[in-house]
C-alpha cells in the first residue's frame, strides 16, 4: 500500500484567494490477483478529499484520472527490471538514474553495462581506468565502453572517501594491467547463462566492476580483496546512452544463500537527469 493524508504545518501559511483542502486516506492498494496470483496484480486507487467548498465534478474527475494514471509509471518500472538467479537487470533510457544499495555487510556485487541496441558495445573497466586514470571511479567520472564511449556517469558514492584513498595510494596503470580481478571470471560465465533466458546474448562479457571491493598492493603484486562495505552503502549513476545495466552477486561469496537476487537492491527513480546538469565528457 502507498497511502498518504494531509497534515497540518504551521509553516505553510494561508494564501489569499485559495482554499486549502483536506486529503484523507488517498493512494494505491496493490495485491496479487486472486485468480492468477503469479501472473497478475489487482490495483485499487483510493481518493478521499474534502474540497472545503464548491468544486466542479468535471475537475474532480480530471484530478482523479491524472493521479490514477501514475500506475503507468509503476508498470514501466516493473517492465524495466528482469530478475534471474543471482542477477538483476534493468533497462535504462539515456539520462535515467540507477541506484544500487548494499543489503548486508561485506556484500559482494558485480556490475556490467551494455549498449542497449548493440550488445557488442560493453563497459570495460580496463578502458574506463585508462580514461579516468583511477582504479575506482569517483562522482563526476564516466565509465567507458570498449568503443571508447561513455555509458554511465557516477553521481553519488557513499564510500567516496575510501575511493579517493585507493586512487591516491595505487597506480591505476599497474592495477589495470594486472590479473587482480580474474577471480571474477566465473561471474561472467554465469551472467551469460542468465542473460540467454531473455534473448540477450552478448558475444563477449568482460570482467565486471566489483563494487566496493578493496584493491591492494603487496610489494609489486596487486590483488582485489573482498568487499568491506557496510549495510546501506549506495551508488547512483546516470545513463549516458540507452543501456542495459546488470548487477549480480559475486560467485566468490562463500554463502550461496546470500547470493539470492532478493538481496540485490537495484532500482531506477524513473526520473531523468535535469538537462541543465548534463555535461559531455572530455578526454
Amino acid at each position: 500500500m502507498g497511502i498518504c493524508r494531509s497534515v497540518k504545518n504551521v509553516q505553510c501559511k494561508p494564501t489569499p484567494n485559495f482554499v486549502r483542502a483536506d486529503a484523507y486516506d488517498t493512494g494505491f492498494h496493490i495485491k496479487a490477483d486472486a485468480n492468477r496470483p503469479d501472473e497478475a496484480s489487482q490495483v485499487t486507487f483510493i481518493t478521499q478529499i474534502d474540497h472545503k467548498g464548491n468544486y466542479p465534478s468535471w475537475l474532480t474527475d480530471i484530478v482523479n484520472e491524472t493521479q490514477a494514471g501514475y500506475l503507468s509509471n509503476i508498470r514501466a518500472g516493473m517492465n524495466r527490471m528482469l530478475v534471474s538467479e543471482g542477477v538483476r537487470t534493468i533497462l535504462l533510457d539515456k539520462d535515467m538514474v540507477v541506484n544500487i544499495h548494499t543489503s548486508f555487510k561485506d556484500q559482494e556485487l558485480a556490475l556490467w553495462a551494455f549498449q542497449r541496441n548493440d550488445l557488442n558495445e560493453v563497459m570495460t573497466m580496463s578502458r574506463t581506468r585508462r580514461s579516468i586514470k583511477k582504479i575506482v571511479p569517483e562522482p563526476g567520472d564516466y565509465l567507458y565502453t570498449n568503443a571508447g564511449n561513455p555509458i554511465l556517469e557516477m553521481l553519488e558514492d557513499s564510500r567516496v572517501e575510501q575511493s579517493k584513498f585507493y586512487n591516491a595510494q595505487m597506480a591505476y596503470r599497474g592495477y589495470t594491467e594486472s590479473d587482480a580481478e580474474e577471480i571474477h571470471r566465473p561471474s561472467c560465465e554465469h551472467l551469460h547463462q542468465q542473460l540467454m533466458q531473455y534473448g540477450l546474448s552478448p558475444p563477449d562479457i568482460p570482467l565486471p566492476w566489483p563494487l566496493w571491493s578493496v584493491p591492494q598492493l603487496n610489494e609489486v603484486l596487486y590483488a582485489c580483496k573482498s568487499s568491506d562495505a557496510d549495510k546501506g552503502e549506495y551508488m547512483s549513476m546516470r545513463a549516458m546512452q540507452d543501456c542495459v545495466v546488470v548487477v549480480a552477486s559475486c560467485l566468490t561469496c562463500e554463502e550461496p544463500e546470500m547470493r539470492h537476487n532478493k538481496y540485490i537492491h537495484l532500482s531506477s527513480s524513473l526520473k531523468f537527469w535535469p538537462k541543465e546538469a548534463v555535461r559531455m565528457p572530455t578526454q
